[in-house]
């Protein structure tokens, strides 16, 4: 965690700005740094207030020093910053601004780019050839800066996937029809992962419906149903 950086003046000018951090997920009650700039002798005292409800002035001693604690566990995919204004509760003068960085976790699983919890892959017979790109999926982490990449939870004869891509590449058209569990895995460390299943089939030339069937299309994978 970055250290904290902090400014003041005295409410006799414009608010000074306070670079802060705090990693997110951390508990209740964790301080954010002590308000106390030694170099103008200015020190944030019982009289002072915020207007925020993430965080709370808390008196640490007698001599009024106090302390910017967290109100709630926070959360930087749904605020990754906030400004928090230092304000005399006497005056009503704003003496600083606080901006706190919420600092990222590794705290989110990979979301597949679907809404179904299984894909169904059915394969023409012309397509079903080896080397042929028969599937795809993808995925993001919510976490920031976490790349993904992709992988079966044990090999398959019929398929391999492309870890850079998702593309789903058919090794031997005889192992078909195959079920496959496809995994997208963070490369952060610790790594987390979520997983999909996945059908593959080839169908059947007779059951392949004309463009005027509601129940096409036919992608560059074959026909593609979500489940």
């Amino acid at each position: 965690m970055n250290p904290i950086i902090m400014y003041f003046r005295t409410c006799h000018g414009s608010p000074i700005k306070i670079k802060a951090s705090i990693l997110e997920n951390q508990p209740i009650g964790t301080p954010i740094h002590m308000l106390d700039d030694k170099k103008n002798k200015f020190k944030i005292n019982e009289d002072h207030e915020i207007r925020n409800s993430a965080f709370v002035l808390d008196k640490l001693n007698p001599k009024n020093d106090v302390q910017v604690r967290s109100r709630q566990v926070l959360d930087r995919e749904k605020v990754p910053t906030y400004h928090i204004t230092i304000t005399d509760s006497n005056t009503k003068v704003d003496v600083a601004i606080l901006e706190i960085s919420v600092i990222d976790v590794n705290d989110n699983l990979p979301v597949f780019n679907t809404t179904s919890t299984r894909l169904v892959w059915n394969i023409k017979p012309m397509e079903a050839i080896k080397y042929a790109i028969v599937g795809k999926v993808s995925a993001y982490d919510p976490d920031l800066n976490d790349l993904v990449v992709y992988g079966l939870d044990r090999p398959d004869p019929c398929c391999i996937i492309v870890p850079q891509t998702g593309e789903v590449m058919l090794v031997d058209p005889q192992a078909l029809p195959a079920q496959l569990t496809i995994l997208a895995k963070e490369k952060a460390f610790p790594s987390r992962q979520s997983k999909i299943q996945a059908l593959l089939d080839i169908i059947n030339e007779d059951e392949i419906l004309d463009d005027n069937n509601s129940l096409e299309p036919h992608s560059r994978y074959g026909s593609y149903f979500d489940y």
